[in-house]
C-alpha cells in the first residue's frame, strides 16, 4: 500500500517572516526576477511548502534537500521510497508526499461554467460517463475532479495530456474537493491500494500582503 498525504495551502496565508527561515539562498534567487511582489511571495511560499514536505518525508533537514527548478506536479524522489510532488493554481498550492510509489498531483479551481466538448474528450470513458450522470449543477465539480485525475496520472507517468486517460487506467488515484471549491487529485503507478489523507490550510492571521 502506498501512503499519500495531500496538503492544499493558501499561499497568501504564509507569514512572510516564515519564508526567511525555511528557504535557501538558491530558492530566493530562483524567483528574484519576478517583479510582482505578490506573485514572488506566492512562489516563495510554494517552494517553502515543497521543501518542508520533502524534508519531512525524507527525514532530512530542509536545507539539505536538493529541489528541481519548477513545481510541475510531477514526482520527485527525495529518498528511497520517499516522494513529493507539488503544483500551483493562483493563490493555492497542493503538495503531495508518498511513501512507496511515486506520486503525481494536480489542483484546479472549480468553475461554474460547463466544460467544452474538446476538454471532455481528454477524459477516460468512465470519466465521461460520470460527467453525463451528474446533475447539471454538479457537472463542473465532477469535470474538475476527473480533469485533475487525468493531469495527475499524466504527470506521474511523465506523459502528455493526450496520454493522460491511458495513464489513468494504469494508476491508482484519489480526488476530492477541498477548501473554496478546489479539486485536487493524486495518482500513483499501478492499481494497488492507496491510503490518502487530505488537508486544507486556510489563511491564518499574519498573512502575506
Amino acid at each position: 500500500m502506498t501512503s499519500v498525504r495531500i496538503t492544499v495551502l493558501d499561499l497568501d496565508g504564509v507569514p512572510e517572516e516564515a519564508l526567511r527561515h525555511g528557504l535557501t539562498p538558491g530558492d530566493v534567487a530562483l524567483v528574484a526576477h519576478v517583479r510582482n511582489e505578490r506573485r514572488r511571495l506566492r512562489l516563495l511560499a510554494a517552494r517553502h511548502a515543497f521543501r518542508a514536505a520533502a524534508a519531512d518525508v525524507a527525514g532530512h533537514p530542509p536545507a539539505e534537500i536538493t529541489l528541481r527548478r519548477g513545481l510541475d506536479g510531477g514526482p520527485f524522489t527525495v529518498a528511497p521510497g520517499a516522494h513529493v510532488a507539488a503544483t500551483e493554481q493562483g493563490r493555492y498550492c497542493a503538495v503531495a508526499t508518498a511513501r512507496g510509489l511515486p506520486v503525481g498531483v494536480d489542483l484546479k479551481q472549480v468553475v461554474p461554467t460547463p466544460p467544452t466538448p474538446a476538454l471532455v474528450s481528454f477524459l477516460p470513458a468512465r470519466g465521461r460517463a460520470a460527467l453525463e450522470a451528474a446533475r447539471p449543477d454538479g457537472a463542473p465539480r465532477e469535470f474538475a475532479l476527473w480533469w485533475c485525475r487525468v493531469e495527475a496520472a499524466a504527470r506521474v507517468c511523465g506523459a502528455g495530456l493526450d496520454d493522460g486517460a491511458r495513464c489513468l487506467d494504469a494508476c491508482a488515484d484519489h480526488a476530492e474537493v477541498v477548501g473554496p471549491d478546489l479539486a485536487v487529485a493524486v495518482a500513483v503507478p499501478g492499481g494497488g491500494p492507496l491510503a490518502v489523507r487530505v488537508s486544507f490550510a486556510a489563511t491564518p492571521a499574519g498573512a502575506v500582503r
